[in-house]
């Protein structure tokens, strides 16, 4: 049974609170925790947006995380360094931009720091470092996370193709059907797509799309009408 919140996968992130924690740490257990949570109660719109918002929420309490273990490492890393406490608030509230691009980070802390250029580099390296090692773990987390929310998109497909196909229902339902098609399409094949808003700010900017034709009934073959004595 899903729960709204993955609340499970997010218990794991909070419970790293110390560098000896951080550095146990494994990706496995959060996302195998948030796979079996993102599932959605039942076949309705209300389930599914449910557990991608919850995806996309989870997408957030990774940067935290993110900027928490950057943190911890920092407050290790610079305990007996005559940088200034600022350094430290900075590069946590900071460190996500950085991804991808951790060498701009080292040229930046070089040129700011106070200190004579050999122990300024050196320590802009040693903050690099971090920087890689907390980018690589986040990295390793949200592509996981955005996994998860492509194969929600891709199962619950079937059955709200079949549903905006639905002549029964009231026209405003299916075109909210029909909507979510075309953001599940979009979503599994560009995840990311979650974070840009909820699942129902993203169906307003959908566009409806062409009412399909219904399947044809897959009626007796012909031949098999012929009696063969």
């Amino acid at each position: 049974m899903a729960s709204p919140g993955l609340p499970t996968a997010l218990a794991l992130l909070d419970e790293v609170q110390h560098l000896f924690q951080l550095q146990a740490f494994q990706p496995g257990p959060f996302l195998a925790a948030a796979a079996q949570e993102a599932v959605p109660r039942q076949e309705s719109l209300e389930a599914v947006a449910e557990v991608l918002d919850a995806l996309r929420a989870l997408l957030d309490a990774v940067d935290a995380f993110s900027r928490k273990a950057m943190g911890i490492r920092l407050t290790h890393l610079l305990a007996d360094s005559p940088a200034p406490p600022q350094l430290r608030t900075l590069v946590v509230h900071t460190v996500t931009a950085y991804a991808g691009n951790t060498d701009l980070l080292r040229r930046r802390l070089a040129a700011t720091l106070r200190m004579e250029r050999a122990a300024a580099e050196a320590l802009a390296e040693a903050v690099g470092a971090a920087a890689d090692e907390v980018l690589a773990l986040r990295c390793q987390l949200r592509e996981g996370v955005l996994a998860i929310a492509r194969q929600v998109a891709q199962q619950a497909l079937p059955w709200i193709i079949r549903a905006g196909r639905d002549r029964w229902r009231p026209d405003a339902e299916r075109d909210r059907l029909r909507r979510a098609r075309v953001d599940l399409e979009q979503v599994s094949a560009s995840p990311l797509r979650i974070a840009e808003a909820s699942f129902d700010s993203r169906l307003r900017t959908c566009p409806l799309p062409d009412e399909e034709p219904e399947p044809e009934p897959q009626g007796p073959d012909r031949f098999s009408l012929i009696e063969i004595d």
